[in-house]
C-alpha cells in the first residue's frame, strides 16, 4: 500500500509505527519463554506455553536447590528411551547382575563420557532444571547400564520411570543437572537389600558353625563324664 505514491507518506509512516509496535508487543509474551528455556533445543510446537515459570522462578529455585548442595556436575538434556525395555541383561555395559530396583530406575549415559564402560553400574543423581518441568530440582538417583551413541556431553537417556520422576512430564527433551555418586552412596540405595540378605547368610552361617562347635563341645563332655562314670563303677571293677 505504502508503495503506493497516491497515499500520503504521513499515513504510510502511521502505518509502519503502527505495525512495529504490534510487532514488539504481542510476541513479547513468547520472546520471554524463549528466552528462559534458551537452553534447550526444543522446538515449542505442542507445548503450552502458560506452563513454563517465569524466570524469577526459576532462580528462586535454583538459589534454593544450591542451598541444599544441589549443584550439577554436569549440565545436559534428558531424554527418554522410545520403548519400554524389558531385558535390561541386553544393554551395552552387559550386567549379569542387576539389583530390582535398577531395573527401572536407569540410565544411558552419552558417547563422550562412556569411557569404555568405565561408568556402567555407578549411580548418578539427576535432576530436572528447566522451566518446562513439572518436578524441579528434585533428584532421583539412577544406575547406569547403557550407552546413547547420539546423545551430546552431558546427556542421559533415561527410563520412561526414571524421566517421570524427573521432570513430571511426558517425553520431552528437557535440561538436567547431574552428578555421579560414590560406590558406597549407590550400595545404600540399590544393593541394600543384597548387603542384607548377604548378612543375613553370613550369620546363619556363623550360627550353624556356633552350633556345630557347641554340640561338639556337648557330646565330648558326655563322653568324659560317662568315661568317668564307667571306669569307677564297681560292675566294672575285675576279681
Amino acid at each position: 500500500m505504502c508503495g503506493d505514491m497516491t497515499i500520503r507518506p504521513a499515513i504510510c509512516r502511521s502505518m509502519w509505527m503502527a505495525g512495529l509496535l504490534a510487532l514488539l508487543a504481542v510476541p513479547a509474551f513468547s520472546r520471554e519463554l524463549l528466552q528462559e528455556v534458551g537452553h534447550t533445543i526444543v522446538p515449542l510446537e505442542g507445548k503450552d506455553l502458560a506452563q513454563f515459570v517465569s524466570s524469577e522462578v526459576m532462580k528462586t529455585e535454583e538459589r534454593q536447590a544450591r542451598s541444599r548442595g544441589l549443584v550439577p556436575e554436569f549440565l545436559g538434556h534428558g531424554t527418554a528411551y522410545t520403548t519400554a525395555v524389558p531385558d535390561a541383561s541386553a544393554f551395552a555395559c552387559s550386567n549379569r547382575e542387576i539389583p530390582p530396583k535398577a531395573q527401572k530406575l536407569f540410565a544411558a549415559i552419552n558417547s563422550e563420557q562412556w569411557d569404555e564402560g568405565e561408568h556402567c553400574g555407578r549411580c548418578v543423581k539427576v535432576w530436572c532444571q528447566d522451566s518446562f518441568c513439572h518436578n524441579r530440582f528434585q533428584p532421583q538417583i539412577l544406575k547406569v547400564y547403557d550407552l546413547c551413541p547420539e546423545c551430546s556431553y552431558g546427556d542421559l537417556d533415561l527410563s520412561h520411570e526414571a524421566y517421570e520422576l524427573v521432570t513430571g512430564r511426558w517425553p520431552h527433551r528437557l535440561q538436567i543437572g547431574w552428578e555421579f555418586l560414590s560406590r558406597e552412596e549407590c550400595n545404600e540405595v540399590f544393593d541394600h537389600g543384597t548387603q542384607g540378605r548377604r548378612r543375613i547368610e553370613i550369620q546363619v552361617n556363623q550360627l550353624a558353625f556356633m552350633s556345630a562347635d557347641a554340640l561338639h563341645g556337648i557330646c565330648q563332655t558326655r563322653a568324659i563324664v560317662l568315661s568317668r562314670i564307667l571306669t569307677r563303677s564297681p560292675l566294672l571293677v575285675l576279681s
